[in-house]
């Protein structure tokens, strides 16, 4: 999620945070801080994609936070989950390699939904740094290769057939970590429509919630409504489990993958673990 500056919290133990999303102690982790300051960067803003100013990106339309300039090196896949499960950055440390769906978001152009493309140039939005190349998604393909190999979906943003490939999971590609920021509550106003919180499970409890914190743990709030963000595994992506009704991320170990919320034993070579 954001990061905030010092200077966004006032005295300490003078409470959580105010609604203009002003903290009044140390509540970087505060969910509630967090809707508000969504909430302050998004409403009125000209563009879809802001920039908080921590090097990250907020994308209003979702709520998803992403790496604003990752790293120029080039991962496999299963390397490239783990460098995203591993990320502690912006404050943060549930960063995950994001979905396909995700990551077309950012696609300018057809069949993106990331804005108008002008046929030319990087097909992704000039906040997003990095390389213009292609990227891994955490999704894997159903089919194998033509010579039998499992695959794994990418997205290219190069101007030249971008768009969603299956490929090699032995191929390197780029790889934009992601995070689920919570989605602001319902007649919040501002432009982060949507959101995307996991699972949303229906668990009963007080109705006409706006905040997290007006929900008993661990329900969550919403759509005015207090709910379980999960109740099995599979309201979760394939990279997190449901712990106490909560999507956590979780790693496995050296030469392992995750997959369908387990962790699946890879093999090794002399460049590395492969799946």
């Amino acid at each position: 999620m954001l990061g905030f500056a010092a200077s966004d919290c006032g005295p300490a133990n003078a409470g959580n945070c105010d609604a203009d999303g002003v903290c009044n102690s140390s509540c970087a982790a505060d969910v509630d801080c967090e809707n508000a300051k969504v909430k302050s960067l998004c409403e009125g803003a000209a563009t879809r994609l802001v920039e908080p100013g921590d090097g990250t990106v907020l994308d209003c339309t979702t709520t998803w936070s992403w790496e604003q300039t990752p790293p120029a090196q080039l991962l496999t896949w299963a390397n490239a989950l783990t460098r995203c499960d591993g990320l502690d950055f912006a404050g943060k440390s549930d960063w995950q390699l994001p979905t396909r769906e995700q990551l077309e978001s950012l696609l300018l152009g057809a069949p993106g939904t990331g804005g108008a493309w002008g046929g030319a140039g990087c097909r992704a939005d000039a906040k997003l740094g990095g390389q213009c190349t292609w990227y891994w998604s955490a999704t894997e393909s159903s089919t194998l290769s033509a010579d039998g190999k499992p695959q794994a979906w990418g997205v290219n943003f190069q101007a030249t057939n971008g768009g969603p490939v299956t490929m090699h999971r032995t191929n390197v590609n780029g790889v934009r970590c992601v995070r689920n920021v919570p989605a602001l509550p319902s007649g919040a106003g501002g432009g982060a429509a949507g959101g995307a919180t996991g699972g949303g499970a229906s668990g009963g409890g007080t109705a006409g919630c706006t905040k997290n914190s007006d929900c008993p743990s661990p329900k969550i709030c919403e759509s005015r409504a207090c709910v379980y963000e999960c109740t099995t595994d599979d309201d979760c992506s394939s990279i997190r489990r449901c712990s106490n009704h909560v999507c956590e991320t979780f790693s496995c170990g050296s030469c392992q993958r995750v997959s369908d919320h387990r962790c699946v034993n890879c093999g090794s070579g002399p460049y590395g673990c492969y799946c």
